[in-house]
Order: C-alpha cells, then sequence, then structure tokens
C-alpha cells in the first residue's frame, strides 16, 4: 500500500497509509505531539502541529489534514539547504565576501547581527531577507537522502559522491517581505556562494527533493547574472518523471514555494522529453509572470503543443493538483 506520510520511531522512518492510521498511532500513544512527522512528498512537521490529532495543540487554521497543514506551512516557511562537504573547513567571510564582489550584493558590517567564528556560524542581513549559515561538523544521517539517487537528473554519480562528504552546512533564509522569485534568487546565489568557497560536492534541498551536484549547481546559478533575468528553474523546482502502460506521467514538486499549486501531466502519450520541455517552460511561465490557471482554460506554445487545464485530486503527489491534459 501506498505510504502518505513517515515518522521517526527509535530513528528509523516508519510509513503510515492514512490520517487514520496515524490516529490510531497516536491512540496507542506511539505517536506523541514531539513526533517528528513527514509526508510522502519530503514536507516535514510535528504531530503536535497537525490539526485534529491532540487537543490541546488545536489551531485556529482552516485546514483539518495533517498533509493540508503541512503544505501550508511549507508555503509560508523559509528556505532550506544542505550543502555538502568533502572536510570540515567553512569560512563565512568568503563567502560573504563573494555575495558582495560576485552578486553585488551590498552587507556592511552593521548587517551581520551574530556570527561566532568558533563554531563557525554566521547570520546577516540582507534588506528585508535574514540569512543564516552554520557549519555541521558531521555527515547527514544515513538514508536521509537514499530514495533520490534514482531520480537526481542533475548528480548523475550522486550516490557515490555524497558518500565522501563529511560535514554540511544548514543555510536558511527567511523574508519579512519581497516576491518569492527576489527570496528564491537570493538563496540561490548564497548556496552558489557557499558552493564556490568551500570544498564542496553539491546541494541538498529536501523541501523541494532535490539534489544537485556542485558543477551543475554553479552553472545554472549564472544565469541570475544576465540582464534579461532568466530564471534558474531547475535550482528550485523537481520535475519527477514516469511511465505506465498507458503512457508518460509527470509532475512537479516546488511549486507550492510561489504559492501555486503543483502540476502534473498523466498518462500522456506524447514524447516523454517534449512534455518535460514543455513542462519546464509553462513552470518558468507560471512564476514569472504570476499566473494562476483556471479549469478549461488552455496553455501552449503552438497549435501542436497545447494543453487544457483541470484542477483535481493529485494523482503523484497530496492534495489539488493542476493537470496539463494533452
Amino acid at each position: 500500500m501506498t505510504k502518505l506520510y513517515y515518522y521517526n520511531e527509535n530513528g528509523e522512518k516508519v510509513g503510515i497509509s492514512s490520517t487514520e492510521e496515524i490516529k490510531s498511532l497516536v491512540a496507542r500513544g506511539i505517536i506523541t505531539p514531539q513526533t517528528s512527522m513527514e509526508t510522502a512528498a519530503g514536507r516535514k512537521g510535528l504531530a503536535g502541529q497537525m490539526p485534529g490529532l491532540f487537543p490541546a495543540t488545536q489551531t485556529e487554521t482552516d485546514t483539518d489534514s495533517p498533509t493540508e497543514f503541512l503544505n501550508e506551512t511549507y508555503k509560508k516557511a523559509s528556505l532550506l539547504a544542505m550543502p555538502l562537504l568533502k572536510d570540515k573547513e567553512f569560512d563565512y567571510e568568503a563567502v560573504i565576501q563573494r555575495l558582495r564582489n560576485h552578486w553585488g550584493i551590498s552587507i556592511r558590517h552593521e548587517d551581520i547581527t551574530s556570527s561566532s567564528p568558533s563554531d563557525q556560524t554566521c547570520v546577516f542581513n540582507i534588506a528585508e531577507h535574514i540569512v543564516a549559515m552554520s557549519l555541521m561538523p558531521f555527515r547527514v544521517p544515513d538514508g536521509e537522502f537514499d530514495s533520490l539517487f534514482p531520480v537526481s537528473l542533475y548528480w548523475s554519480n550522486a550516490e557515490e559522491d555524497t558518500a565522501l562528504h563529511q560535514s554540511h552546512i544548514v543555510v536558511f533564509l527567511r523574508s519579512e517581505m519581497g516576491t518569492a522569485i527576489e527570496r528564491h534568487s537570493l538563496f540561490t546565489k548564497v548556496i552558489e556562494s557557499i558552493l564556490v568557497e568551500t570544498n564542496s560536492l553539491g546541494v541538498y534541498q529536501g523541501n523541494q527533493t532535490l539534489l544537485i551536484s556542485r558543477e551543475i549547481y554553479l552553472d545554472m546559478a549564472q544565469v541570475l547574472l544576465a540582464n534579461d533575468k532568466p530564471l534558474p528553474l531547475l535550482l528550485w523546482i523537481f520535475i519527477g518523471m514516469g511511465q505506465s502502460p498507458k503512457g508518460n506521467t509527470l509532475y512537479t514538486f516546488g511549486l507550492s514555494g510561489f504559492e501555486k499549486l503543483e502540476m502534473e501531466i498523466v498518462d500522456s502519450q506524447k514524447d516523454g522529453e517534449d512534455l518535460y520541455s514543455f513542462l519546464v517552460d509553462i513552470c518558468s511561465y507560471v512564476i514569472s509572470n504570476d499566473v494562476t490557471f483556471t479549469k478549461g482554460e488552455t496553455v501552449g506554445h503552438t497549435e501542436d503543443v497545447i494543453a487544457t487545464i483541470d484542477i483535481s485530486k493529485g494523482i503523484c503527489l497530496d492534495g489539488e493538483t493542476i493537470k496539463l491534459q494533452m
């Protein structure tokens, strides 16, 4: 049976197939308010934050499903990523210098609100954004991103390379104002600067289920230097692909970070590579122009490549998704 949720039990990740099963585990005392929960798509939160599970932790949110709550939490959350390092060295001052010199970002001494050279942690402000970087001098726990190896299109040797990492940096960005594009663009520049200024292998972005190699990340990030402001979309959005006897199925993961519904193409007879390119272009169009699709409208580039929009319960993902019917 498909697993919709996971929880941590004695250090092991245990799957759950339904909300009813969660409630049963709560009643038996196996899941407590402090238990870490995760959806199949990788969104995380505490069981105590899920509406309806624990009377003492009811919230005023309108959502009544654990998945809906985690999705809403993610939409409003800050950005998080983990560059993986071959060693345990991190000079955050070099990272700040690259942000200044390569990306032209003004970071004054007084913008650095706290820092600790001894534990290699730095917190600083860029306009309305707060950035935190902290070296974790140990490996990411075993199994954390194993499921991503088969689908890591932008890190061909991910399994072999990540086995070499000795530490990771937790990078956190929170924005009080500004657009989602501004937030993601700044975050990309911070990650790029860390990858350049450290003995890095690549980056793990769990919220988007992305593993991206150092070389590809650095190459994609440079589009942010262009005057016409193209988007490094594939650093922000994961596009999954699968096949069945009925055709090709593709889905996005990460559009929710831009407060958009995720998209799916289900059982299409069209070529998989063409569908992939089409979905990339549609995602870029939606994000760049802040587009919200409505049921029944059509979208496409040419008369030969047109999709009709439907909005319904997700096939590959939780909640409602936009179906591009082709």
